[in-house]
């Protein structure tokens, strides 16, 4: 199914800029009154938000990666359900802050949980929800890290 609004990511790590340019592409759309929602991972709804709480919390250290990496998905294709399709029916222009290949990133690489194992995870966000366009925040983590003043 065509869908008629657009979906972009941003990525990178923390401290390299993602907030700074997502609210100048924000203030951008705004101005220039182009139908857009802001969001991101992990959250952006209800259910969402009540995982995103459980994985960032810092009480839950005892989780296991493939229960948080499991997490991430599941968190993703409620997010997908409540805030994204509804958006992309309507044709607003959906900008995300993160999206699967952060769980490339952190879990299949960082977890060292495989690549195999996060696209089957994820399969359904990736064959059904691929955005038009991500854009990469390329930092250093040394960098990004100095940019946070040292803060986690």
């Amino acid at each position: 199914m065509q869908r008629k609004g657009k979906f972009i990511t941003f990525e990178g790590c923390d401290g390299s800029g993602k907030s700074t340019q997502l609210k100048m592409l924000s203030d951008y759309l705004s101005e220039n009154k182009i139908p857009h929602i802001f969001t991101r991972e992990p959250g952006g709804g209800k259910i969402s938000e009540a995982i995103r709480e459980i994985l960032l919390s810092g009480k839950n250290s005892e989780m296991t990666d493939e229960c948080e990496a499991l997490l991430y998905a599941a968190s993703r294709v409620q997010h997908l359900h409540d805030r994204v399709q509804p958006a992309l029916d309507k044709g607003d222009l959906v900008v995300c802050d993160r999206y699967f290949d952060s769980s490339f990133a952190y879990q299949a690489y960082a977890r060292d949980l495989g690549v195999e194992f996060i696209e089957k995870i994820n399969a359904y966000a990736i064959e059904k929800y691929s955005p038009d366009l991500t854009i990469f925040i390329d930092l250093s983590p040394e960098e990004a890290f100095i940019r946070k003043h040292g803060a986690d």
